[in-house]
């Protein structure tokens, strides 16, 4: 089938090209259709590329896809094509799932995500993603930590409004500050008490001692017992 001419019943020395018929790479004798046809009723028939043989370079039936278009990000499973993981088919294209959704890694459609790329700080919210606590969407469309302390912080990540009370952080104004008797250690993330690094000390920054607990005065960057009394460790 397919065959111009032929040196005997079995062995075609030339195929019908016009027609789309080419040498069988399997055995040079014989013609099959090219790689995006089909045979049918002694045809080559051109491969659908509609429905679900969307983007099907090779089939066996105008049903069976056995080769997908890779350039456009298809893969094959089962008998057609299907967009390859992290993209969404869209018409007839496949489109990255984060380009509809940031931070989605994979998805059924451009609503619906399936998987979260937590290792940037997304993580499941509903049928999308959402920056993790903590964290804010930048214009960029990524995740960016808020200020130390805040929870919840607005697109510019400065604005917050809500802070982590569990490291002893309370909200002032649109910030997050520790609570009174305790600092931030340079570098730290938790509130420490004042009483850690200075004795007697009510308020205190990482630096220095700024009111203490009577009679005990401010002396220097630390709090000093006045004259007349004398310090046990816990007061005076």
């Amino acid at each position: 089938m397919g065959c111009l001419l032929c040196s005997s019943q079995s062995v075609c020395i030339t195929c019908d090209l016009a027609n789309n018929f080419i040498v069988d790479p399997n055995n040079a004798s014989a013609c099959i259709c090219n790689n995006d046809y089909y045979l049918s009723s002694g045809s080559c028939v051109t491969c659908p590329n509609t429905g679900a043989m969307i983007a099907c370079l090779s089939c066996s039936s105008a049903t069976v896809c056995t080769f997908c278009d890779s350039s456009q990000f298809y893969e094959l499973s089962g008998t057609s094509c299907v967009c390859i993981d992290g993209y969404y088919q869209l018409g007839s294209a496949c489109l990255t799932c984060e380009s509809a959704m940031p931070g989605c890694l994979d998805c059924t459609d451009g609503a619906t995500c399936t998987s979260c790329d937590t290792t940037n700080s997304f993580q499941a919210s509903g049928s999308t993603c959402a920056c993790m606590s903590a964290y804010y969407l930048t214009a960029s469309s990524t995740c960016a930590a808020c200020p130390t302390g805040c929870t919840i912080c607005d697109s510019s990540g400065i604005t917050c409004s809500a802070c982590d009370t569990t490291d002893g952080f309370v909200q002032s104004g649109t910030t997050c500050v520790c609570s009174s008797g305790t600092y931030l250690p340079v570098g730290g993330t938790v509130c420490s008490q004042c009483t850690s690094i200075y004795s007697m000390c009510l308020v205190c920054t990482a630096s220095s001692c700024t009111s203490c607990n009577s009679p005990a005065v401010v002396s220097g960057a630390a709090c000093a017992c006045p004259t007349g009394y004398y310090n046990n460790s816990v007061s005076c």
